[in-house]
């Protein structure tokens, strides 16, 4: 099993169970201690979890909002004039990629307004901002939702940006 597989589904045992625990998850996959570790550690930059000794446990919905407002607020007026500046540069008819984040969010904003833009963007919260602009197309790459970041990661995100 690749090391993808079996992150995901245990983040699929974690949702059920609120807490894993190392020795657990080891029987379950029939790998090492070491092996599920590496996962619970990627996991967790990934901010899906939070490690405790010995396991991990499911971050909740809370945190994961707390953590993408309290994003939005920090540097608010610099992220705003940065989308503003940034969005002068987007003429109509322009195909652009917004990345996700706070500071692209802003741009996503400004650009409301455009006329046949195409944006592709991985970040549910800028397709969101642009979904009532029925001049802007707005193309969403798949994968899996990383609340933390409102990003699009995983399965299809990358092969499908590189074509």
């Amino acid at each position: 099993m690749f090391a993808e597989e079996r992150q995901e589904k245990l983040l699929g045992i974690l949702r059920e169970k609120r807490k894993v625990a190392v020795s657990e998850m080891c029987d379950v996959f029939n790998v090492s201690g070491a092996t599920i570790r590496a996962d619970l550690r990627q996991l967790e930059e990934e901010g899906l979890l939070t490690r405790t000794h010995g396991g991990a446990v499911l971050r909740t919905r809370a945190s994961f909002e707390q953590a993408s407002d309290a994003r939005e607020i920090v540097n608010l007026s610099a992220k705003e004039r940065i989308g503003q500046r940034a969005a002068a540069l987007v003429e109509d008819g322009d195909i652009i990629v917004l990345d996700t984040g706070t500071t692209t969010l802003h741009i996503a904003r400004n650009i409301r307004d455009r006329q046949n833009v195409t944006v592709v963007t991985n970040d549910y919260q800028i397709a969101r901002e642009l979904e009532a602009s029925p001049s802007i197309q707005t193309i969403l790459l798949g994968g899996s939702l990383r609340r933390d970041t409102t990003a699009w990661w995983r399965s299809t995100d990358v092969p499908f940006s590189t074509r």
